[in-house]
């Protein structure tokens, strides 16, 4: 995938797929060696608009972008008007071969979720109104299932043919060809293999609340071994201290060091109010320090660096923008600086994974509910099966935040078979074992 111009330079001459397309963008991005925001910039420099949130967001699926999207893009990246062109035709022909009617096979059955998963009463369950209001939604979406969705964009409706189960992705799970945890399981994860390398998985409440799912794909997959260091209301700055992080790492060696934290306000993080710019200019400085404290701590001991993977978070029901910020303003950038990653396991717990329908700006949507994917019907992880053709809870009635399904956990480990815990570990579990 070169240009003939520049015999380094990614083209997207030979993608076949929407995955394949966004997988050379991403390319083109790290042969320019620039940020999103110079990215930003040097588009405007040109006449295109090019929002880094928007060019994040593209480079994060695996969905083909807008036309003026990838233009723009292609010329902040610095190709000529015949690169340019090139990148436009090809996004036109994966586009046109997306849209074509899909070979019609013999139909299927579901599989049937195993006893113990029909709903009694579900209606009945539901202790808030606001639960019902969602419930509604993913009935227009859900049960209908053949109808034309239309699909928002920054240049307005366009029609796309109507999705199902089998048009998407696999999910992460599938992906990582492992069934999901029993609950024995999550109690009591497998060991690592001898000698796997260590993942040192750092951060707050969710880290603690997922880190036994967590260990049971990664130890189950046979990469690696992980070890946990996470307390409730941690801020990413309360590990900078010399007994925490470092020491971790010193005792650990760690090959990738997971960071999980929502953004939480601490005394080490400035008086300044959550939310404001103050307060993400700070947040940020204190993430470059932590890159870089990593990498120091690594030199002392005489071993290579560990990667890091950042964890972009799901959406915030009360203030959407504030993890729009955090992801996007300070863990990609920081991520992209020191050549490190990000695992977005906030994307599986948002509106963008809805199957049913591409939903403006569904990344940073929260919801309570989401359709059964395949995985969840199979393995019966889809908590409400008649309800609205399948949809699965992500967090408990009384908790917004929460993963997991109930407060019945060990040590703060969610030990009860939870959707929403599933759909996080096992995206975060993709990226360590892609990694390594």
């Amino acid at each position: 995938m070169v240009s003939e111009k520049d015999p380094e330079r990614p083209t997207p001459r030979h993608a076949a797929t929407p995955a394949d397309f966004v997988a050379v963008m991403r390319q083109l991005k790290s042969w320019t060696g620039l940020s999103f925001r110079q990215l930003e910039r040097q588009a405007a420099q040109a006449g295109e608009a090019l929002p880094r949130t928007t060019v994040t967001s593209a480079l994060s699926r695996d969905r083909v972008p807008q036309e003026h999207l990838v233009i723009a893009f292609a010329r902040a990246c610095g190709c000529d008007e015949q690169e340019i062109d090139e990148w436009a035709a090809a996004r036109r022909r994966i586009a046109a071969a997306e849209a074509a009617p899909p070979v019609q096979d013999e139909p299927q059955p579901r599989p049937t979720p195993p006893p113990g998963f029909e709903q009694k009463g579900f209606a009945g369950k539901l202790w808030h109104r606001r639960l019902v209001a969602e419930l509604a939604a993913l009935a227009v979406l859900v049960a209908a299932g053949v109808a034309v969705i239309l699909h928002n964009s920054p240049d307005g409706p366009t029609q796309r043919k109507p999705l199902s189960i089998t048009d998407v992705q696999p999910t992460p799970l599938e992906a990582l060809q492992l069934p999901p945890p029993t609950e024995a399981q999550l109690r009591r994860p497998p060991a690592a293999p001898a000698k796997a390398p260590t993942v040192l998985y750092v951060g707050d409440s969710i880290a603690t609340e997922t880190s036994s799912a967590l260990t049971y794909f990664v130890h189950r997959s046979g990469k690696a071994k992980v070890v946990t260091k996470a307390r409730t209301g941690a801020a990413l700055c309360d590990y900078l201290q010399p007994n925490q992080l470092p020491a971790q790492i010193a005792e650990t060696k760690p090959r990738l060091v997971v960071l999980q934290f929502w953004g939480h306000s601490s005394t080490c993080t400035g008086t300044a109010a959550p939310g404001s710019d103050e307060y993400y200019e700070r947040y940020h400085s204190i993430a470059r320090q932590t890159a870089q404290q990593i990498g120091q701590v690594a030199s002392r001991l005489g071993i290579p660096r560990p990667r890091m993977i950042w964890i972009l978070q799901g959406p915030d029901r009360a203030r959407p923008e504030r993890i729009r910020r955090l992801n996007e303003e300070i863990y990609q950038p920081v991520a992209d600086e020191y050549g490190d990653l990000v695992s977005d396991a906030g994307q599986q717990i948002s509106m963008a994974a809805n199957v049913y329908e591409t939903v403006r700006d569904g990344r940073y949507r929260w919801t309570a509910f989401l359709p059964c994917d395949e995985t969840e019907r199979r393995y019966g992880l889809c908590t409400h099966p008649r309800a609205f053709g399948g949809v699965t809870q992500l967090h408990p009635e009384h908790d917004a935040h929460q993963l997991c399904r109930t407060t019945s956990t060990i040590r703060g480990r969610c030990t009860v078979t939870s959707p929403g815990v599933i759909r996080y570990t096992t995206a975060i579990a993709r990226t360590i074992t892609e990694s390594l």
